[in-house]
């Protein structure tokens, strides 16, 4: 008898492979790598024996974070036994839903990537108070390679002596480590700065962005003028007006002064010159006339 007790229970957890126990068929592969800043889904797919259903077996599938040693810390979505779905406050955006309940089949998109959506998630199918719950741990990985977004222009100038900064930015995932080198020395992280620049300054700088995915880089070309030649402009000496306040005469009548005593001497002079030349012919009829 014991013996066949034995043989009974050895039997137990073959039948359970075999179909007739609730279970995970198929899943996400953990970790789940995605390459990509939109979106990522975890699908699955269940399991039941021939005699049951969703709505007749599984009391609620829900997904979440996962929290080490084995449980469920933060419900993000809940789907229940007749196929409502609710989502948890403020992630109305981030996640979403799609499963068929015929088929067993259900997936989770999380929106909008970002390095804080890294994590341990978790599907967990409840499956009531007589038998435990199903769930499947799964670590989500970001992953994108670099691309140097700022700065866009390729080529700098400036007057030696001043400075130079060139702000630096790139996108991926993780985040980017970004340096600037010339000629392979390291010169500056996210920021190249040159302060009180001289000629030695100029040259080809290497932007490059990295990550453990890729890496991205771009040459930016620094110029360094000797010297400023602008365009100069011919500039009047400040000369001040004299208003109707100032003592003494108007500046307008400074010209008209001018004026009337040119046309003064002129006078003078033509009357002089007429003079001496009457007083000529006047003694030149004498002398004929004796």
């Amino acid at each position: 008898m014991m013996f066949s007790g034995i043989f009974l229970m050895s039997l137990w957890p073959s039948a359970l492979c075999q179909g007739s126990y609730p279970k995970i068929v198929s899943g996400p592969s953990d970790p789940l790598i995605v390459h990509s800043e939109d979106k990522v889904t975890f699908n699955w797919t269940l399991g039941l024996p021939p005699s049951e259903t969703w709505s007749s077996s599984i009391f609620e599938v829900m997904f979440g974070i996962w929290k080490d040693p084995g449980f469920l810390k933060t419900k993000l979505l809940v789907i229940d036994r007749h196929g409502e779905v609710l989502i948890r406050p403020n992630y109305e955006k981030k996640i979403s839903c799609d499963f068929n309940m015929s088929k067993l089949q259900v997936a989770f998109i999380l929106h909008n990537l970002t390095m804080k959506d890294e994590n341990h998630y978790c599907l967990q199918v409840e499956l009531g108070l007589h038998q435990p719950p199903l769930t499947d741990p799964v670590m989500l990985l970001l992953e994108g390679p670099p691309k140097i977004t700022s700065p866009k222009q390729e080529n700098f100038s400036v007057n030696i002596g001043n400075n130079l900064q060139i702000n630096s930015q790139a996108k991926g995932l993780p985040a980017p480590t970004i340096i600037w080198t010339k000629q392979g020395r390291i010169v500056g992280n996210d920021t190249l700065v040159l302060n009180g620049v001289t000629l030695n300054d100029s040259g080809v700088y290497l932007c490059r962005a990295y990550n453990q995915v890729g890496e991205d880089h771009k040459e930016i070309v620094v110029t360094v003028l000797e010297h400023n030649y602008g365009s100069r402009k011919l500039t009047v000496p400040h000369m001040p007006t004299q208003t109707s306040h100032d003592r003494g005469s108007p500046v307008w009548l400074f010209p008209v002064v001018i004026g009337v005593s040119v046309f003064s001497i002129a006078a003078v002079v033509v009357f002089r010159s007429r003079a001496h030349h009457c007083k000529r012919n006047l003694a030149y009829e004498q002398h004929i006339d004796e």
